[in-house]
Formats: C-alpha cells, sequence, structure tokens
C-alpha cells in the first residue's frame, strides 16, 4: 500500500513527448505549470543521460529522469544520480562472443555516467549502425582488435536486420540479459536489440522509483510509443500510448494522438480529470 498521497506520471521521451529530439510544447507547458503539486514528474528513456541533455538542456520541469531504459536515476532537483544498473565485463564478453558468431554489428557502451561513449565492431555495416556512428563519432571507439573492456558496462547494442536475429540466439540472449526490443531514433524504422543487466528495464526503473517515494503502482500513468516502453506501460496502474504503437494489435492501451499533436499532453490531462490522480494541487 502506498503510505504517499502523491500520485506520478511517466513520459517516454522520443516519439511520445518529443519529436525529431524536440520536447513538443503542448507537453513541457504542462508539465511546467499543469499539473498539481502533488504529481511527481518523470521521463523514462532509452537515452543516456548526455544524449537527453544534448537534445533538451537542463533545467528540465521534471522531478526525476529514468533513463537509458532504467539503468540509470537521475534526480532532476538536485542533479545527482540516484542509482547504476551496470553489467559485468564477463556478462558482456558473452554475449559479445554469440553477436561475433552471427556476424552482427555491434556496440558496447560504458559505465554510466559516460555511457554516451561506446565501443563498436562492424560485420555487415548495417545502414543504421554507420548511421549512428557518424552521428556520435565523437563517442565512438572502433574495436579493430581485442577489445580491451572497462569493468563494468551500461548495455550492448546490436543493429541488423530483424530476420538475422534467429530464435535461437534471442533465445541464449535472453537467458543472460535483459533483451529490449527498440525502434531506431535515427531513421524510425531500423530493429535495435538493446541488452542490459538482467531485470532492468523501464518497468522495472519504474517499480524502483515509486517503492523509493512510496507512491503505488495504481497512482502511476505511463504513456509510451514503442517496443522499449512496454515493461512501463504493463506495470503501471494506468497506461496509454500515442499513434503508432507498434504493438496496438496485441495490447488494448488507450490510444491517444501523435507526439507532434501533443496526445502526450492530451493523456496526461484524460487521467487528472478521470479521478485516477491522487493529486489535488
Amino acid at each position: 500500500m502506498s503510505s504517499s498521497n502523491r500520485s506520478l506520471i511517466a513520459l517516454d521521451f522520443d516519439g511520445t513527448m518529443a519529436v525529431g529530439g524536440n520536447p513538443v510544447a503542448s507537453v513541457v507547458k504542462l508539465l511546467e505549470c499543469g499539473l498539481p503539486r502533488d504529481v511527481v514528474r518523470v521521463v523514462a528513456t532509452g537515452r543516456s543521460l548526455a544524449s537527453i541533455r544534448e537534445s533538451w538542456p537542463e533545467p528540465w520541469p521534471l522531478d526525476y529522469l529514468i533513463f537509458s531504459s532504467g539503468a540509470g536515476l537521475y534526480d532532476c532537483s538536485s542533479r545527482r544520480l540516484c542509482w547504476k544498473r551496470h553489467l559485468k565485463k564477463s556478462e558482456t564478453e558473452w554475449g559479445l562472443r554469440l553477436l561475433e558468431a552471427e556476424a552482427i554489428d555491434y556496440m558496447v557502451h560504458f559505465p554510466i555516467p559516460d555511457n554516451h561513449r561506446f565501443f563498436y565492431r562492424r560485420f555487415a555495416g548495417h545502414p543504421d549502425f554507420e548511421r549512428r556512428i557518424e552521428r556520435y563519432h565523437t563517442y565512438a571507439v572502433a574495436g579493430e582488435g581485442p577489445i580491451e573492456l572497462p569493468g563494468e558496462l551500461t548495455q550492448i547494442i546490436a543493429i541488423a536486420d530483424e530476420e538475422r536475429i534467429s530464435d535461437k540466439l534471442l533465445m541464449s540472449l535472453s537467458s543472460h540479459y535483459s533483451v529490449i526490443r527498440s525502434t531506431s531514433p535515427l531513421d524510425g524504422r531500423s530493429f535495435w536489440l538493446e541488452l542490459f543487466s538482467k531485470g532492468v528495464d523501464k518497468g522495472s526503473g519504474l517499480a524502483l522509483l515509486c517503492d523509493r517515494l512510496k507512491i503505488d503502482r495504481k497512482e502511476v500513468l505511463a504513456v509510451g510509443n514503442d517496443f522499449n516502453d512496454l515493461h512501463m506501460l504493463r506495470w503501471a496502474g494506468s497506461a496509454a500510448v500515442v499513434e503508432g504503437f507498434p504493438l496496438s494489435h496485441a495490447y488494448r492501451f488507450h490510444t491517444f494522438p501523435p507526439a507532434s499533436e501533443g496526445g502526450a499532453a492530451s493523456a496526461v490531462m484524460e487521467w487528472l480529470s478521470s479521478g485516477k490522480s491522487r493529486g489535488t494541487g
């Protein structure tokens, strides 16, 4: 049971409250001045802390940022990291051997807070893989020979055509990692497979935060738009998606207009007006 009188909203960033990396004005205005004081404001993103800062400079009208799909939590008021959840070096090396055996392009991200930096190894040279290296070339380190990994890492990203990821490979990876499918934020189409330490995802990050704040999941609204939002959408007491959610055939979440039309703001306002939030101003 919750011992708090607060409720919480958790919004995905890319494709939900932001378009092309730019936050939608109506959503920002709502976060700034349109919510009761008792509503905790959270963005849950797959981006690193550095990446979100690059697109949306601080200060933010937020209380917390769940970043890197739940691997990290940032307190926006104190500007301090609350937690970091990493892969061990041995865990990472095991997965890389599997990907290399299948000649799948991959990137390995440094530990938080430097996880905007990454090693990469190229096999097929998938177009979106090349696009990501070009965009973040300042932070990219090519792994032409054996890669000397640090003791902890944040995640592995494999970029390939979806048919290259066999069921056998997916089952092997799922036995060792939290495996999160996502759509590329660069071209909006390409298939990414993200590997984190077991148990890391946006839903578990949201659960840990709510436990810390003593907020019951029944008092939580999650709004998303893609595969990597599914864990938090299923965990939250209330859930909504903006138009274009790829799993709408399997999950009957309430659907709102696309991000560009402020669908996330509409979802929050409807939730508030329905009385599902405890926030009273």
